[in-house]
């Protein structure tokens, strides 16, 4: 599981911290394979734009979940 925020306290466990982006979202989920599952949540503008950079990436929509 991975948590990505714009900023985390000090004391909270490493994360990955800025703005997501595609090549963050690379870096840091599996690759698309039968099996994978990718659950975003977030407001429905980040949502939107984390759904198009999976798309991109190769995720189909049977892999993504989006939270409302």
């Amino acid at each position: 599981m991975q948590h990505m925020l714009s900023s985390a306290p000090p004391d909270w466990p490493p994360v990955l911290q800025g703005r997501v982006t595609q090549a963050a979202l690379q870096a840091a989920l599996p690759a698309p394979a039968p099996g994978t599952r990718i659950l975003v949540c977030g407001r429905p503008g980040f949502a939107k734009i984390v759904l198009e950079y999976l798309r991109a990436l190769g995720y189909t929509d049977a892999m993504i979940h989006i939270f409302s």
